[in-house]
């Protein structure tokens, strides 16, 4: 069944977020306008880590305007992710919160294993990379960070990936 927005949330560009609000009859509000309301006193709806959690518009600067839907694992993931990039140690937490609810999505195994070679953890990072490898062989950032795990733990890739094995020497410099 289709889900309907109850609210349009905007940051920049009021007018035509306003209008993207109507368009889909429901109400818009800015950032500053949501930071100012007191939350309800209510019962929260049970979810499930594959629910939406938002769905995040893009503004189609290179290509028509399209949504699309982060689930509450995805949300997780992310937040990994960006505490990851600012240095908050909390990150490998979140992953791992993460990796329970979606423990067969690659990109969670990748973001959770880079975490921990981030950490100096490689060797336990390699079981992830490995299988996320496995379900999403052509994505050029897993194998650079399987790379970069096998090079930190001195394995090789065996065979088990001969393409990695070109991809190891310029990891290698990027990881010294």
């Amino acid at each position: 069944s289709a889900t309907r927005p109850g609210r349009i949330l905007y940051i920049h560009k009021p007018v035509s977020s306003a209008a993207a609000a109507a368009r889909q009859g429901c109400g818009g509000m800015s950032y500053e306008d949501l930071q100012q309301m007191e939350g309800p006193d209510c019962a929260l709806p049970a979810t499930s880590p594959d629910d939406i959690c938002y769905l995040q518009y893009s503004s189609g600067s290179t290509r028509f305007p399209h949504g699309v839907a982060v689930t509450h694992a995805s949300l997780l993931n992310n937040l990994a992710w960006a505490l990851h990039e600012s240095g908050d140690k909390r990150a490998v937490s979140f992953a791992e919160q993460a990796l329970r609810l979606q423990p067969e999505n690659p990109m969670v195994m990748d973001t959770y294993g880079w975490i921990l070679i981030s950490q100096g953890q490689a060797a336990k990072a390699l079981p992830h990379l490995r299988k996320a490898l496995s379900k999403a062989p052509d994505n050029p950032e897993i194998q650079y960070h399987l790379a970069v795990a096998l090079f930190r733990t001195g394995d090789r890739a065996r065979g088990e990936h001969p393409h990695l094995e070109e991809d190891v020497a310029p990891a290698r410099e990027r990881a010294i």
